[in-house]
């Protein structure tokens, strides 16, 4: 029955994405069996099931989040003047929406703040 439940809602999504429904993929909202902390695979889910290209998808936590609390201007994309904390990931994510869940650095601020799935100071005393 579960599985009947998540097949209609998974329907649901492709219709609205089919007529430009734009979607966001948050840590506070998550996507019909994700936990709200696994926001790699909220994406990966929006990809995979439901339709959405990598980079759709990704703009789901990036682009569309900033647009939905009308901070378009400060936030969501790499540009000059923006605030962006930025994860570099092991592999082409361009290809392999999985890439996200392999996290090698997370740069917040200018620095690194992960490093190697660490928190960058657990990491400069082991």
């Amino acid at each position: 029955m579960a599985q009947a439940g998540f097949e209609e809602r998974i329907n649901n999504y492709k219709t609205m994405h089919s007529l430009g429904v734009k979607f966001l993929a948050g840590t506070d909202a998550g996507v019909p069996e994700v936990g709200f902390e696994d926001l790699a695979y909220s994406v990966q889910l929006l990809h995979e099931e439901i339709g959405l290209s990598i980079e759709e998808a990704i703009e789901t936590a990036t682009s569309n989040a900033a647009k939905a609390i009308g901070k378009e201007e400060e936030l969501g994309t790499v540009e000059v003047g923006k605030l962006a904390d930025l994860i570099i990931v092991k592999g082409d994510l361009s290809s392999d929406v999985n890439c996200l869940k392999q996290v090698k650095y997370v740069i917040k601020d200018g620095e690194r703040v992960v490093e190697k799935g660490r928190d960058a100071y657990e990491n400069q005393l082991h």
